[in-house]
């Protein structure tokens, strides 16, 4: 749902052409020059995702991975320069998750805006009003 950066950098190995669509004139770009991927705007465009503003974890379950459309999904990159670290932080962030609920309950608290909204004059990913969550131990 909210991918820890909102941009992925490539640089451009060849002479491409962006082809223009209704709000952006064709761009050309030339070998050497940078572009960023918009991941965040891809994972919640709606041309690609059904209900994208949906936390729906079925979608991406091993029957339902041939209905994602190719290059629209990019937790950890793609390609020749996907994270190398991938398989550690998914594995990291499983044992982090499971030590806190083990010890601690988690709970939203009524200052977090229902539904997320990101804020959208950042250029990570952040969340307008701020996270408010209320962390207990568990006894």
């Amino acid at each position: 749902m909210y991918t820890p950066g909102a941009v992925l950098d490539r640089k451009c190995v060849r002479p491409y052409k962006l082809p223009p669509t209704e709000s952006c004139p064709g761009v050309e770009i030339q070998p050497g020059e940078g572009i960023w991927v918009p991941v965040h705007g891809i994972h919640h465009d709606p041309r690609y995702y059904e209900d994208p503003g949906r936390f729906d974890p079925e979608r991406f379950r091993p029957e339902n991975k041939h209905l994602i459309k190719p290059f629209t999904y990019y937790p950890f990159g793609s390609g020749p320069r996907v994270c190398i670290a991938q398989r550690f932080a998914l594995m990291e962030t499983k044992v982090v998750m499971t030590h806190l609920l083990s010890r601690f309950s988690f709970c939203v608290l009524e200052e977090a805006p229902v539904p997320l909204v990101i804020q959208p004059d950042n250029l990570s990913l952040g969340i307008k009003g701020g996270a408010w969550v209320g962390i207990r131990r568990r006894s």
